[in-house]
């Protein structure tokens, strides 16, 4: 390749009723010490509710709240409870439902901020972000405003909302949201590439894309089946000679190995007995 590339219960009483009445059909009611599995469940729930609080009140998408539970199920983006959500608020013991109505008002205060004052706080953080260096979420912090709603970690607009509050600005003020998105862009890159190269033999063995690294999302850079991403391109241009050799044989490997498996899907799908042996 040439270099040339860029509590807690049941949601609805019911619900609650109906699976209590079914449980009880085939098994007995639990011991003294003992959570029936709805009730262990519905815990399971209210705790990852409570552990993406702090996420929702800083004005985080809600699809970024939580890693195991979908916020969107329990409250609004503009900070209300949804019916389930205000089941299971009802549940809660006095101190966490204060934590939650706490979070809603943060958020409801973010959702309804008067446009000039977002602009500013929005120009603000990305300034603090270009000539202060300091990172997304401490330049959300420090500037009163979630960046990430408008703008990713690599250096792009945030579909919807991010390129809806570009389009608002003045053409000098977009001038410099571009300065300063091609800047954070540019140094995720170089801080991806360290973890990206140490997990590029996940990768070039056929692990899956998404289990490469811990510490980098792959997908980002290459696809499944072994070929660069645009924004690969620029990792890829940024990478020494040695580097550059590395993430070329991995992309030849992953590509033999999607083939392999390709052709072993085909073999199987025209009722091929006979076995294949593939190299790897």
């Amino acid at each position: 390749m040439e270099r040339t590339h860029n509590s807690f219960h049941n949601y609805s009483a019911n619900y609650y009723s109906q699976a209590h009445q079914e449980n009880a059909q085939y098994a007995s009611q639990p011991g003294v010490g003992q959570t029936s599995g709805a009730s262990a469940a519905n815990m399971r729930v209210g705790e990852q509710f409570l552990a993406g609080l702090n996420k929702y009140a800083q004005d985080a998408p809600l699809k970024d709240c939580s890693a195991t539970l979908d916020f969107e199920v329990y409250v609004t983006d503009d900070g209300k409870l949804t019916g389930e959500g205000q089941a299971l608020c009802n549940n809660l013991p006095p101190g966490e439902q204060w934590q939650v109505n706490r979070a809603l008002q943060l958020r409801g205060d973010m959702y309804y901020m008067p446009q000039e004052v977002k602009v500013g706080r929005f120009l603000a953080g990305l300034e603090l972000c270009e000539r202060g260096g300091l990172m997304l979420e401490q330049s959300s912090q420090e500037a009163s405003i979630n960046l990430n709603r408008y703008i990713t970690d690599d250096g792009n607009l945030q579909p919807g909302q991010g390129e809806a509050l570009y389009n608002s600005l003045s053409m000098e003020d977009q001038i410099t949201v571009d300065l300063a998105l091609r800047f954070i862009g540019e140094r995720q890159l170089h801080m991806d590439r360290i973890p990206f190269m140490a997990s590029l033999e996940n990768y070039a063995r056929g692990a899956p894309i998404t289990a490469c690294s811990g510490d980098v999302p792959f997908s980002r850079y290459v696809t499944d089946d072994g070929y660069l991403e645009d924004r690969g391109e620029s990792l890829y241009d940024i990478l020494s000679d040695n580097e550059a050799d590395r993430l070329d044989a991995a992309l030849l490997a992953r590509r033999k190995v999607s083939a392999n498996r390709s052709a072993y899907v085909q073999q199987r799908e025209v009722g091929g007995y006979q076995p294949t042996y593939f190299q790897r």
